[in-house]
């Protein structure tokens, strides 16, 4: 199974590499794990580290809620490697995004929407129509999920300059319409760079700082702030917790304790199933982490 994710993702990142049986995986350079001696977390490769270096730049990770990892490249296509599928849209997205439950949707050209269900695998030339939904609420929108069925929509609103984050839900689904449905939860001057949650209690990242925001509390609330480095993205496990991602590394932010143990280059994270995945774009790597509630036990400032 890791032979077939590394071909199928090197071959989608236009990398000449080849991973065979005869060849052991690159170790991780310029890496490092601070964890405590007896801590039950694991690490194991999803996608080993590539022998090409920086095939992996400019892709867009994600994850479905079944421990699926998902790909877009150039705005036009997109990989599911753990299927060897991949397949194109016919207009460019900004973003795309995997429920927990396996919705997928997308931000294109002001509108999030989807792909209705074809006939066979693909049309004819692997390309399928894009469906819009409703226009989206703000501009140079990004797209994250939370848990279960919650979308959390990301961006600026071009009547105030303000950035916003909003959450999205679909109702009234079935094969001839469906209705999106947004509800604002947080306003500010800066930008947001990353957003996580369950719906009803909201992380928000800006710069170094990471606040909390509550559904129907008039208040928000900083809980983490980096010392070095500006957060570029949040994933939030129910029982786990918060974890981050700088350029630098990977952290966990618990409510009165956090650290960084992952030491990588320009992460992303995602969450699916208990476990956090690390995506590592100059290696064109994907790193699966176990037993990620081990954290709260012994996280510290």
């Amino acid at each position: 199974m890791k032979r077939i994710l590394t071909a199928a993702l090197v071959l989608f990142a236009l990398s000449v590499c080849s991973y065979g049986a005869e060849n052991k995986p690159n170790l991780l350079k310029n890496a490092a794990v601070l964890l405590p001696p007896a801590s039950k977390v694991k690490f194991n490769w999803i996608i080993p580290p590539a022998e090409s270096k920086n095939t992996g730049a400019g892709l867009v990770f994600k994850m479905d809620g079944s421990g699926n990892i998902w790909l877009g490249r150039g705005g036009k296509y997109v990989l599911n490697p753990n299927k060897n599928y991949m397949f194109g849209i016919d207009r460019q997205y900004d973003d795309f995004v995997l429920t927990a439950k396996g919705a997928l949707y997308f931000a294109a050209k002001g509108y999030i929407g989807y792909i209705p269900p074809v006939k066979g695998s693909t049309t004819d030339n692997g390309i399928h129509p894009f469906q819009p939904i409703a226009k989206l609420p703000v501009n140079e929108c990004r797209l994250s999920a939370g848990t279960g069925s919650v979308i959390y929509i990301i961006g600026k609103n071009p009547a105030n300059g303000r950035y916003e984050v909003f959450t999205a839900s679909g109702e009234g689904a079935s094969d001839d319409k469906m209705k999106m449905v947004y509800k604002k939860l947080f306003s500010a001057g800066n930008k947001i760079s990353a957003a996580a949650g369950d719906g009803k209690t909201t992380f928000i990242a800006m710069d170094k700082l990471v606040a909390a925001s509550v559904l129907g509390a008039d208040k928000t609330e900083g809980i983490f702030k980096h010392s070095k480095e500006a957060i570029t993205g949040l994933a939030y496990d129910a029982n786990a917790g918060l974890f981050y991602c700088t350029a630098k590394g990977v952290g966990y932010a618990g409510k009165n304790n956090s650290m960084e143990f992952l030491a990588v280059s320009n992460p992303s994270i995602s969450v699916s199933g208990g476990k956090l995945y690390v995506y590592i774009p100059s290696e064109t790597a994907v790193l699966q982490v176990d037993n990620i509630s081990d954290f709260k036990g012994y996280a510290r400032k």
